[in-house]
């Protein structure tokens, strides 16, 4: 389940909350509300919980179903029956890139993920977006994206060409560019798809055979923006981080 078929997910928005317990262990709370539904608070389960595998797109992993409560309150939101929300721990055994049979030449040992479609990390730089805004008459903000890191003070696209970084104490691997679906279209504000931008301008100069001189056959017309990256020392992150290449 993604925005590709429900883009009203785009309106869900989660919070989560963590502290810790007089007897020092880490509790997660996640809060969920969306336009019309009531708010729903959730607390993620103990590490004895029972576990299902989970599969997305070619690999598999394992998770704790939440239950009952957040699947209805999904089913209510989204209009349809068959939701469940699934929780991934660190004690949990994640998807490992390697199994992935389409891009297993690029990933390397002990890259690992949990329900983002191939790697952990989406970095986009701002000077990229501006780039892609030049060409556009209605500007899109960075969220249309979803990358979960953004560099300032490079140049567009640059993010391509890095392949080894550390931000903080976190050592990140340049797994492949990322190529883009028609998720990008959805307007994250009214939570439905708004034409063929963008697209259709990132078509016209960001096809991987454009950027690379060379074909790839595996990213079809889907246009470039962004990088993956794989995370080869977890550490911790925080705004205002320089980025270092290593």
């Amino acid at each position: 389940m993604t925005q590709r078929q429900h883009p009203k997910m785009a309106l869900i928005c989660p919070r989560v909350e963590a502290r810790r317990t007089p007897g020092g262990e880490e509790e997660v709370t996640l809060h969920l509300s969306a336009p019309e539904m009531p708010d729903l608070t959730l607390k993620t389960p103990p590490p004895s919980a029972p576990t299902e595998q989970i599969r997305v797109w070619r690999t598999f992993g394992e998770a704790v179903d939440m239950g009952r409560e957040v699947a209805l309150w999904l089913e209510e939101y989204l209009g349809e029956e068959g939701f469940r929300l699934f929780y991934m721990s660190p004690h949990h055994k994640p998807r490992e890139l390697l199994a992935d049979g389409e891009w297993r030449d690029l990933c390397s040992e002990g890259e690992v993920s949990g329900f983002s479609d191939l790697s952990p990390v989406l970095m986009i730089s701002e000077a990229s977006l501006k780039r892609l805004n030049s060409h556009l008459d209605t500007h899109l903000p960075m969220q249309r994206f979803r990358p979960n890191i953004v560099i300032s003070n490079c140049q567009p696209h640059q993010e391509d060409e890095w392949k080894e970084l550390r931000i903080g104490d976190t050592l990140l691997r340049n797994i492949k560019p990322c190529h883009r679906c028609k998720v990008t279209t959805v307007n994250h504000e009214k939570g439905e798809f708004a034409g063929q931008e963008p697209l259709e301008t990132l078509r016209k100069y960001r096809l991987y055979e454009m950027v690379h001189q060379k074909v790839d056959k595996r990213f079809g017309i889907n246009p470039l923006f962004g990088t993956n990256f794989g995370v080869l020392k977890t550490g911790n992150l925080a705004v205002g981080d320089t980025v270092s290449i290593v």
